[in-house]
């Protein structure tokens, strides 16, 4: 095993050595840490490669790899600047969310979320189904169309749907077919235009556009499944990955710098 190479014979020859403040007793105390499991997170292994950052190692003929490099710049970099990182995150958030506030923000947000791949058709679709369930429940009720329409339309959630369908509410009024003045908003399916074209045509519409609502929803479901599904084994390749990076840049400067001395 690694941890069985950094021991024994390896070890005899920092008897007498201290390079950059490390020893033979420094040395042993950290592999015990790495057998305890001590060192698993990031900020402990940049502590000690830290230690070890000064061994640009002359009488060794050895460097720290560049993996350890990078890891202890990382770790470096957020301790110095942790206390203005963290007032800066808390000052962006508020103000996006201020940002978002605003109409412009607002639809410009909005707008941003539907192009996201893997959950952009999720939103699309449940503001599609917003609207059709509004709709149909307000007509069911008794409203009229072009009241009901106005009313369905504002009960949007994503204001970009909600601003793409609302030209459709003049041409209703003009006399436009309720699908085709739909279908020319360009944010239907197909599929859901055909049935709400039976349900006006036979008068059914509140109802059709129930079964169109139920039809979106089921497959905002099924997408959703779909991602929760993928999400978890990448999150765990992620974070295995991320493990595997730290544990390695630990190691690295402890076999290069005891495969040195063994020469």
């Amino acid at each position: 095993m690694a941890l069985e190479f950094l021991e024994g014979p390896a070890l005899e020859g920092l008897d007498d050595m201290r390079v950059g403040g490390v020893g033979k007793h420094d040395v042993a105390a950290f592999v015990q840490e790495l057998r305890l499991g001590e060192v698993a997170d990031l900020d402990l292994a940049a502590d000690v490669l830290g230690t070890l950052a000064p061994l640009e190692l002359d009488d060794l003929d050895a460097e720290l790899p560049q993996l350890t490099q990078i890891t202890l710049g990382i770790s470096f970099w957020l301790r110095e600047n942790i206390l203005w990182l963290l007032p800066a995150l808390v000052i962006g958030v508020v103000a996006l969310r201020s940002w978002i506030d605003t109409d412009a923000g607002r639809e410009t947000f909005d707008r941003v979320r539907l192009r996201l791949p893997l959950v952009g058709a999720i939103f699309h679709q449940f503001a599609l189904s917003e609207f059709c369930r509004s709709l149909a429940t307000l007509l069911a009720g008794g409203l009229p169309l072009m009241q009901a329409f106005e009313i369905a339309v504002d009960a949007i959630s994503n204001r970009h749907v909600g601003g793409r369908i609302r030209p459709a509410i003049d041409k209703v009024r003009k006399g436009r077919a309720f699908n085709q003045a739909l279908d020319e908003a360009e944010v239907f399916p197909p599929i859901t235009l055909d049935m709400i074209k039976v349900g006006e045509t036979t008068g059914s519409l509140d109802e059709m556009l129930a079964n169109v609502s139920d039809y979106l929803d089921e497959k905002v479901e099924v997408r959703l499944q779909r991602l929760l599904a993928l999400l978890e084994p990448v999150l765990l390749v992620i974070m295995g990955g991320l493990i595997a990076l730290i544990l390695i840049s630990v190691y690295l400067p402890m076999l290069k710098a005891f495969g040195q001395v063994g020469r």
